[in-house]
């Protein structure tokens, strides 16, 4: 029983680190999952054992591989959209963490009869470089091309050259920072108005900023934001889409002017990319936002949908025509 037992408590401990290390999980969730997760490992003692320490880390780690797949499935079938959203973003993760602990356990076990020092440390030695290199590989794609974007939104509107148009109702008020007022300085004219900067472009329309919405993955909130900064005309055409390339650099800065038949201006061009798109549709209570991602390693990001949001700034209130005094009458009396 006490072989079960070390198996049992280095393969937890293994989960807990990795898990704890990589953010796969909170230490919490780690904690109770590798409980359950170092049973599979504990009853393989014997046969870790058997086969000794040239393949029992092959076995280990397809054992691992084994039933994390098998817990994406039970989250596929039974979790909240959420909850598969979030398993689908950490399955690659998750593969590593409990390929790596149940190899290294592995190991451990194979080696505990000729020295628990050897064991310990051909264990830990193993576990850290399988979880190392695949969860870096993954992190470095996920920087290049899964970091959240941005969307700042101009909208159009015909009004005096004095006046601004009003906010959306019960909205935050938005401004333009002064790196977004330089890069639209680059392609437009930027003055100032009422409620602050105002664009024009090369038809003499003018924009104001009208809503800025961040879209992430739920495994990936931080990390660099690419920020798309999109101007919308006074009309767009219904049921018409555009397909935007985000910026190449996962902390740049895309200026996108839309146009009829899904024509588009971006700036800068040479920076874009077909690793991060940007799907725009028009529909009739406004724009519906889909970010697709593909990475060098596969389709292994599922798209973020939203929308519809609003594209053009309410009408301003109609103000009530002046009531008309009444007529005197001087036959009241008779």
């Amino acid at each position: 029983m006490n072989g079960f037992a070390l198996t049992y408590w280095f393969t937890w401990g293994l989960l807990l680190l990795t898990s704890a290390l990589t953010g796969v999980a909170s230490v919490k969730d780690a904690f109770f999952a590798g409980l359950i997760a170092s049973v599979a490992s504990a009853l393989l003692h014997r046969v870790f054992v058997r086969i000794g320490p040239r393949f029992a880390p092959v076995f280990g780690a397809a054992v691992g591989a084994l039933w994390s797949s098998l817990l994406f499935l039970k989250v596929r079938w039974l979790g909240t959209p959420e909850a598969v959203a979030l398993a689908s973003w950490n399955l690659g993760t998750e593969i590593a963490v409990h390929a790596a602990a149940f190899a290294g356990a592995a190991l451990f076990t194979a080696l505990f009869a000729r020295g628990a020092g050897l064991a310990v440390g051909a264990g830990l030695v193993l576990a850290a470089s399988m979880s190392a290199l695949p969860y870096g590989v993954i992190a470095a794609v996920d920087r290049q091309v899964a970091g959240p974007v941005e969307v700042l939104l101009l909208a159009s509107a015909e009004l005096p050259p004095h006046e601004a148009p009003p906010p959306l109702p019960g909205a935050a008020a938005v401004s333009l920072a002064p790196e977004e007022v330089s890069a639209l300085r680059e392609l437009y004219l930027v003055t100032d108005g009422p409620r602050g900067p105002v664009v024009q472009d090369d038809l003499g329309r003018r924009y104001w900023p009208l809503w800025r919405r961040s879209f992430a993955y739920p495994g990936n909130p931080g990390g660099p934001v690419r920020r798309l900064i999109l101007l919308v005309p006074p009309v767009l055409p219904s049921a018409r889409g555009w397909r935007i390339p985000g910026g190449s650099s996962p902390d740049g800065r895309t200026i996108v002017q839309l146009g009829p038949d899904a024509a588009m201006r971006i700036h800068p061009v040479a920076s874009s990319t077909q690793s991060v798109r940007v799907d725009v549709v028009a529909e009739p209570k406004g724009l519906a936002f889909e970010v697709r991602r593909s990475s060098p390693l596969g389709d292994m990001y599922v798209p973020v949908a939203s929308g519809p949001h609003p594209s053009a700034f309410p009408a301003p209130a109609a103000e009530a025509a002046p009531e008309g005094r009444p007529r005197p009458r001087f036959d009241a009396d008779r």
